[in-house]
């Protein structure tokens, strides 16, 4: 019974998932592609993270997004994806965009 245990911890240990690369940011205001609903079969990425940003009830939602596509840049990322059509009520004065980085480059090459 001991043996089985231990064969199963085995095999969760050695299906860790491998954390996301580290890059090197992206300055503010570089290109960010937003998919919001699913990613063309052909897109391949790497995923960085999951990243969100907040923004007044009263701003544009394309000052919202480009928020949004900063966070992306921080973490050297070009696509940003799983982004909701409209942003989450945070409180009364505020909103929340939210989604999941990527880089279509290649991780290792930069």
């Amino acid at each position: 019974m001991t043996c089985l245990r231990l064969s199963a911890l085995a095999l969760c240990v050695g299906c860790a998932a491998l954390p996301p690369p580290t890059l090197p940011p992206h300055p503010a205001g570089c290109p960010v592609t937003v998919y919001r609903v699913g990613v063309p079969k052909n897109v391949e990425f790497t995923t960085l993270g999951d990243v969100q940003a907040p923004c007044g009830k009263n701003d544009a939602d394309s000052d919202c997004i480009r928020a949004l596509q900063d966070e992306v840049c921080k973490l050297g990322g070009n696509i940003v994806v799983e982004v909701p059509e409209a942003p989450e009520p945070q409180s009364d004065s505020m909103l929340r965009y939210r989604g999941v980085a990527g880089t279509t480059e290649d991780p290792s090459a930069r």
